[in-house]
């Protein structure tokens, strides 16, 4: 992803995207809870609003109804996290963003039915969340300066989106399946306000994305498992014309939170015995592989494939929270956080994971 400076249209292409009650308006009971959990973590916290290392402590979500799925950090580490529901009745979605002074407060986030957020990414000063829900594809864009989350236009026919990758302000690949279940691969060069029409996958028929990864508006990687449990990972330089398979380990049944910076990539590598970090510095035509000694939710990096952090669950189920340094795997405290961490995000040097009912950040 590029440091560029944001479109000054950019204003108003999100006013002509936002719809009329996208929003769904927090209680005053929800940001009293808010508040107790901001200053919680503030107390905590350094002065840049990171939290530090020797003690990482979580806070409760406000939205403790419907859980956190997925967190994304800007660029500029501007961090949100939200969740969704999958069942028709109760609150439908959630939302929370970490304010500079590292304090976490509700945002208001479209209303949605039978959801599942899946996927984000993001550039300086924004981010796509992607995901299913009762009506098709699921497309929201977080914006930072605001703090708003407005529902986007995805491409046309898709049944949900699995996969997003912003290589550029507003400039993002997103893989979504078709009614038919076909994997499709569309760009978006305006933060999600229109799309290529989109591109079936066809080496990936039946099979189950799981990422994606660009250095370019050409340049992808698609991993994807198929139903025999297969990994299958191919790139494409030419935007999704055509695609060449990369060769991997017999042993991997997945491919996840994969991330390039130009011809280096990092990601998390499944396999029956558990999972391993794995890196490559030729776009994936090699790879070297570390084994995690936790079982792996998710992995992120902060700018550049250097300084990683993984989380996750140990084997006795208490969660798990680790940076990834070059010689392995440094544990880093955790306390009040009750369950497994299932997702985390990095900005450019702060990062930010949750649980289902937890929010943390930290500066590795």
């Amino acid at each position: 992803m590029n440091s560029m400076a944001l479109d000054p249209d950019r204003h108003r292409i999100i006013a002509r995207t936002r719809r009329a009650g996208a929003f769904v308006r927090s209680s005053a009971i929800g940001l009293g809870l808010a508040g107790v959990a901001a200053l919680s973590l503030a107390s905590c916290g350094t002065s840049n609003g990171a939290v530090s290392s020797k003690s990482i402590q979580g806070v409760p979500t406000v939205g403790v109804s419907v859980a956190l799925q997925k967190v994304a950090c800007t660029i500029d580490n501007s961090c949100v996290a939200v969740g969704a529901s999958s069942i028709g009745v109760g609150p439908s979605s959630v939302g929370e963003y970490r304010e500079r002074s590292g304090r976490w407060a509700t945002i208001a986030v479209p209303s949605v039915s039978a959801a599942q957020i899946l996927a984000t990414s993001c550039w300086t000063s924004g981010c796509l969340i992607g995901g299913a829900q009762s009506s098709g594809d699921l497309l929201w864009e977080y914006y930072a300066a605001s703090h708003t989350v407005a529902t986007m236009t995805p491409p046309a026919g898709g049944v949900g989106i699995s996969a997003i990758d912003c290589f550029a302000t507003l400039s993002c690949f997103a893989v979504d399946s078709s009614l038919d279940g076909v994997n499709r691969l569309a760009l978006s060069s305006d933060g999600g306000v229109t799309w290529t029409t989109p591109q079936a996958l066809n080496w990936a028929n039946g099979a189950t994305v799981s990422a994606i990864a660009c250095s370019s508006a050409t340049n992808c990687l698609v991993a994807a498992t198929t139903p025999s449990g297969q990994l299958r990972l191919e790139a494409t330089f030419d935007a999704g014309t055509t695609w060449i398979p990369r060769s991997t380990p017999v042993s991997w049944s997945q491919l996840s939170s994969l991330q390039c910076k130009l011809r280096s990539c990092i990601a998390v590598s499944t396999t029956s015995s558990g999972s391993s970090v794995v890196r490559s510095a030729s776009f994936a035509r090699t790879w070297k592989t570390t084994s995690i000694p936790f079982s792996t939710s998710a992995l992120a990096c902060t700018a550049g494939t250097t300084h990683c952090i993984a989380v996750g669950q140990s084997t006795s189920g208490s969660p798990r929270l680790d940076q990834i340094l070059s010689n392995g795997f440094t544990a880093l405290p955790l306390r009040y956080v009750p369950s497994a961490l299932v997702d985390v995000a990095c900005g450019a040097d702060v990062c930010a994971a949750i649980g289902a009912t937890t929010l943390l950040a930290l500066k590795p």
